[in-house]
C-alpha cells in the first residue's frame, strides 16, 4: 500500500468515526410543528402553558405519555409537553 493510499484510507476511517460520534451523542429525533399554533404546556394534561410553538418550529422529541403527549425539548433548552393531535 502507498502512502497516499494509506493516507485517503485514514481520511475515510476518520470521517466515517466523525459521523458516527456525532449521529450518537443525539440519538432523540426531532419533530416538527406544522399545526398554526401549538402550545407548549408544564406537564401533559395541565391547562397551564408555558409558551407557543409555530408551525415550522422544530423540537426534540424526549418521550411520551399515553393520552398523546409528547415530552419535547426546545432548542433553547426548555423542556415541556405538546399535545400530539
Amino acid at each position: 500500500m502507498t502512502r497516499k493510499m494509506k493516507i485517503l484510507a485514514f481520511i475515510a476511517v476518520a470521517a466515517i468515526a466523525l459521523f458516527c460520534s456525532s449521529s450518537l451523542s443525539d440519538p432523540q429525533p426531532m419533530i416538527e410543528i406544522t399545526s398554526r399554533e401549538t402550545l407548549l404546556y408544564s406537564e401533559a394534561g395541565s391547562g397551564a402553558t408555558d409558551g407557543r410553538l409555530t408551525r415550522g418550529s422544530v423540537v426534540k422529541w424526549i418521550g411520551d405519555q399515553s393520552g398523546g403527549w409528547f415530552l419535547v425539548e426546545l432548542r433553547n433548552g426548555e423542556i415541556g409537553w405538546v399535545p400530539s393531535w
